[in-house]
């Protein structure tokens, strides 16, 4: 459904171009052990991990077919269930299994994001009782759109992801639909997180790169894009046929590291603004927070990347504690960071984007979400008519 021989090449130069953008644009960060000397030493980590798992599991590089049984993963020896039915999946959502971990850790983590996008909301109508003749009740929901967006983005994809752990295991086909669904949600909560850094995290007009994010419109466009093509390049990876497990991780990798760098863009270029890591700290009490985000995020894609610590001690981490689990653990606290950093931008920046010339747009900030879903719903309309699952 998607070339893959355009799909390789260009995912790999754009993950080349994340790495060098990273080292060219902090070369100065490059002594602090966390942000960035880390950060590469993990993506080279996840890099030649996964290609050596990749080359001791050929034999495993097809995705199920509609009518087979779902392929259970390496490392992991026992605890899945075969369910006949949907009432099966719910039961086993309470009762001990593989799954159990991976189900109510994003039910859990999305409960926390409604709380998240309750105190935003708090935060907004207290922000209207005590507004200034300068700053209209209109304004402040404006500004705070793109914050309540993101809440909305990352509650859909945990529980997209919850619903997709409870029943992928109904059938092969069952299973590709239903991760087909989680990864629309995440390319749904990468467009909103996209669209909270570009208004809240962007640089200052005065800042070099300034003029780049002075309006809106051409980032959130190459955003939009930029997710709808790697929505596209990893919904083409689970239900192609012909594509090897080696490439297929290559792919996953290099298609995340993109979509990553898009969101991460903003704050990279506010960031060259800083001489040192402490610098920043001392300036903005957000940069902190924005790494700690990064860094999780990275420590999600690792684990699951290289499948530690059950790789190891196979069998030993069957219910709880492998790879994957620990991966929506990381996730969630990744977001709760990314929350809390575009929180206290918005809060601490408060005077300069009140008065920017560029305020949230609510046709944009609604545009982009929508359109990417358009996209996203008619290509799986398209596989489930053509019968590719």
């Amino acid at each position: 459904p998607f070339p893959i021989s355009i799909s390789l090449p260009l995912s790999l130069s754009l993950s080349l171009s994340l790495s060098l953008s990273l080292s060219l644009a902090l070369p100065r960060l490059l002594s602090c052990p966390f942000p960035i000397s880390i950060s590469l030493a993990v993506c080279a980590c996840v890099s030649a991990v996964s290609t050596m798992a990749a080359r001791q599991r050929k034999d495993r590089g097809r995705s199920p077919s509609p009518d087979s049984p779902v392929v259970p993963e390496a490392y992991i020896l026992s605890g899945s269930i075969e369910p006949r039915c949907a009432t099966d999946c719910l039961k086993g959502c309470l009762t001990w299994n593989n799954e159990t971990v991976n189900i109510w850790s994003h039910i859990l983590g999305a409960v926390t994001n409604i709380c998240f996008l309750i105190v935003s909301v708090v935060d907004m109508q207290e922000r209207k009782r005590q507004t200034d003749e300068d700053v209209t009740s209109s304004m402040i929901t404006r500004l705070y759109l793109p914050l309540i967006m993101h809440g909305v983005g990352s509650t859909a994809v945990l529980l997209a992801s919850s619903c997709a752990h409870c029943f992928h295991r109904l059938s092969g086909r069952i299973h590709n639909i239903a991760f087909t669904f989680d990864y629309a949600g995440i390319g749904l909560y990468s467009i909103a997180s996209a669209v909270a850094h570009c208004y809240y995290s962007r640089p200052a007009a005065n800042q070099p790169f300034g003029s780049l994010f002075a309006w809106p419109l051409p980032y959130i466009a190459i955003a939009t894009i930029a997710h709808t093509y790697v929505f596209l390049t990893i919904t083409s990876l689970r239900i192609g046929k012909k594509v090897s497990n080696h490439v297929r991780k290559i792919l996953l990798v290099a298609a995340y590291a993109l979509s990553y760098f898009v969101n991460f863009a903003p704050f990279l270029a506010r960031s060259l603004f800083c001489k040192s890591f402490s610098a920043c700290s001392e300036i903005d009490r957000t940069y902190w927070f924005h790494w700690l985000q990064a860094g999780w995020s990275l420590v999600g894609g690792f684990l699951v990347a290289a499948q530690i610590p059950e790789r190891i001690w196979p069998g030993k981490f069957d219910l709880i504690g492998n790879g994957h689990q620990l991966m929506h653990f990381a996730i969630c606290a990744s977001m709760w960071y990314q929350w809390k950093a575009l929180r206290m931008d918005l809060n601490t920046r408060w005077d300069e984007l009140s008065h920017a010339t560029a305020q949230p747009d609510p046709v944009l900030v609604f545009a982009a979400p929508c359109v990417y879903l358009t996209a996203a719903l008619a290509f799986m309309y398209y596989a489930f008519r053509k019968k590719v699952w």
